[in-house]
């Protein structure tokens, strides 16, 4: 959602004519600075170093490259970032940190900071990140609001 082709990350697969660029991003308790993360001594380090294939001392430009943090412009989609205070995969602060970034360069960036939630939202939490993510689209994308019944948010972990 924050890179475009001068970032090279498009690939070369699909419709390469056309953009993959979006109108509107809400992140459910993502990662947002892949190095920090790491060094956070979370169970997502592991993770990362299989994903991205070593650790950030030993290829620290995979890691910015593969941050979002590093990829803000103000050019980019509003967003809406949705966090668990409790959040022990991913802490609270890559979701703070990405906010006042994001506030910096000139994006309509909103953060939703659940206090009593973890890496995934139950209870009326839960309800209440669904109903803010369909405000947060019909505000950016649509004139009305209208729930399909056939449109499903899934979040990590189901």
């Amino acid at each position: 959602a924050v890179t475009d082709p001068s970032n090279q990350l498009e690939g070369t697969g699909g419709f390469p004519e056309a953009s993959s660029r979006v109108q509107a991003v809400v992140n459910f308790y993502g990662p947002t600075d892949l190095r920090s993360l790491h060094a956070s001594g979370t169970k997502a380090a592991p993770m990362l170093e299989q994903l991205l294939g070593s650790t950030p001392t030993e290829i620290p430009d995979a890691y910015q490259t593969a941050s979002p943090m590093s990829h803000l412009t103000s050019d980019d989609p509003p967003m809406l970032t949705i966090q668990g205070g409790r959040d022990k995969v991913v802490p609270p602060d890559q979701a703070v940190r990405f906010d006042l970034k994001a506030k910096e360069v000139g994006i309509d960036h909103q953060l939703l900071m659940l206090p009593e939630q973890a890496h995934g939202f139950a209870g009326d939490d839960r309800q209440k990140a669904i109903e803010a993510s369909f405000e947060f689209f019909d505000q950016h994308l649509k004139t009305t609001r209208a729930h399909s019944p056939n449109v499903v948010l899934m979040m990590a972990g189901e």
